[in-house]
């Protein structure tokens, strides 16, 4: 597999540009020396984000986003093309309109515009209201945040037509997919003091349409001589996630902690099972260490409770966790590197069965990937 990628930003007054291009070729040989697979996905995004002052009081804000995105999957072990050289192109333009009252109260409404050259126009509107209070008895500033969003997502290329092989198990989109849409609200209590400390509560629900997930297709895969099992993308035509996050962030002149914990009910309003690849408990727990010769030392506990594995919860994986950690340092205001290892203690959860409670054989889905190693640059100017 070789992928680059090169990522541009800037801001100039009151506007904030960014551009990301991607490309990665992903090649399966056989007997090492033939071709078996080639396939190529590229990506592009355009961000762009002008605001403006209206008065003491007012702010207006618009956001466009532009994104382009291309696949193409070659077999030579069969001379045909699994993926035919497809491309998707998307725009969103969000307008907000911020409006500051003298008691505190901050009122946002958004509207937000997706065109897509395969699903066409879709509008999503957003009301987010805030009130903040200085110096209450119990801390130093208290936000009090609630909005209501109409949400929607539109399939990736490769939800529609990516396949994957691995063992005996043939992994597909699905070009009969619907777009995602969610009616979502939410509601957060937020502390902050001058000691910079921070502690929020955060409650939301999430009422979901056509939620994308991946489900088993005996009836494809009876169609193979080759794979015992297909798993290929569909729509979940009713789905419910809610849930609380909890989060506490503090520093200190050399180091900075956060911690975290959240809870999640994630189901499937039909079958009232719950949703793969979901844990309802899992907890996060961070410190940073940092000197003023702009190095960086960062490590990153996180923990799963048991989720299922599939939409009929057969088999799941049972509690596991893993441990990130990064080094970054500034050689100057332009020019710094990092480095580090994601999945440090290499924990790669063993599937069960339901029915057996023993291990499964051949298990592809890996909650987390196995323990992963880079190196980089990152340039400013």
């Amino acid at each position: 597999r070789d992928t680059w990628d090169i990522t541009y930003q800037g801001y100039s007054d009151n506007l904030f540009y960014k551009f990301h291009a991607m490309n990665q070729d992903y090649k399966e040989v056989m007997n090492g020396t033939v071709l078996k697979l080639n396939q190529n996905t590229k990506s592009k995004n355009y961000d762009l984000k002008l605001s403006t002052h209206s008065g003491s009081s007012h702010f207006l804000s618009m956001a466009v986003e532009h994104r382009y995105e291309f696949i193409s999957q070659y077999d030579f072990s069969k001379d045909e093309y699994l993926v035919d050289e497809k491309s998707k192109k998307s725009t969103d333009i969000a307008f907000t309109d911020n409006w500051l009252s003298a008691h505190g109260v901050e009122l946002s409404p958004t509207l937000r515009i997706n065109e897509d050259d395969l699903y066409g126009t879709h509008f999503s509107p957003l009301l987010s209201v805030m009130y903040s209070s200085k110096n209450p008895w119990f801390a130093d500033t208290l936000n009090i945040r609630t909005s209501i969003a109409d949400g929607y997502k539109t399939p990736t290329l490769k939800e529609l037509y990516w396949q994957l092989k691995h063992n005996q198990t043939l992994y597909t989109g699905n070009e009969n997919l619907k777009p995602e849409s969610s009616l979502s609200t939410q509601l957060s209590f937020e502390f902050l003091s001058n000691n910079a400390t921070r502690l929020e509560v955060n409650l939301f629900n999430n009422e979901i349409k056509n939620l994308i997930g991946e489900q088993a297709n005996p009836e494809k895969a009876a169609e193979y001589d080759e794979f015992d099992s297909v798993n290929e993308l569909t729509n979940i035509n009713t789905a419910r996630t809610r849930g609380v996050d909890l989060a506490y962030q503090t520093s200190f002149d050399f180091m900075s902690f956060n911690a975290g914990y959240s809870y999640l009910d994630a189901k499937n309003i039909e079958t009232g099972k719950q949703l793969p690849k979901k844990s309802k408990d899992s907890v996060q727990l961070g410190v940073n260490f940092f000197n003023y010769s702009g190095m960086q030392l960062s490590l990153k506990y996180s923990f799963y409770s048991k989720q299922f594995t599939d939409f009929e919860n057969d088999e799941f994986v049972k509690d596991f966790d893993v441990v990130d950690l990064k080094f970054n340092h500034d050689l100057s205001n332009q020019l710094s590197w990092y480095m580090g290892i994601d999945n440090l203690n290499n924990n790669i959860p063993e599937q069960f069965s339901v029915s057996t409670g023993h291990g499964v054989d051949g298990n592809d889905i890996f909650p987390k990937s196995p323990r992963y190693m880079y190196l980089g640059i990152r340039f400013k100017h």
